[in-house]
């Protein structure tokens, strides 16, 4: 998992060091948390270019899943940090796993990628 617990690395660039640094010691897949403070504050270009900068680093050969922390977000910013991961290149975008709760989709089969988000 990179970015945890709220996503507050200070550049994209250190989660894509940290993802990288993930992979090359056997990870097949990386967790991004989104920056919660900048979903907070309307900054979703932030977020948009933190998932591209490590989707980058990644390459196709491996799988970026965003997690959105939803509890601490309105449903307008959880929507528009779900778009700006979907559009910075995020293979899955989920909400951390909630006790009681159903899993997440993903937005590989066709429905928006915040829908299973609430």
């Amino acid at each position: 998992m990179v970015s945890f617990p709220l996503g507050a690395d200070t550049t994209g660039g250190e989660a894509g060091y940290e993802a990288l640094n993930c992979i090359e010691l056997g990870a097949d897949e990386i967790d991004l948390v989104i920056n919660v403070a900048e979903a907070r504050m309307g900054h979703f270009e932030c977020n948009y270019c933190r998932v591209r900068t490590v989707k980058n680093a990644l390459g196709r050969d491996h799988i970026l899943k965003t997690i959105i922390e939803v509890p601490l977000l309105t449903k307008d910013q959880v929507i528009g940090a779900a778009v700006a991961a979907e559009k910075g290149g995020a293979d899955i975008v989920k909400r951390p796993p909630v006790q009681g709760t159903p899993a997440p989709c993903d937005h590989t089969g066709g429905c928006p990628s915040y829908c299973g988000l609430f």
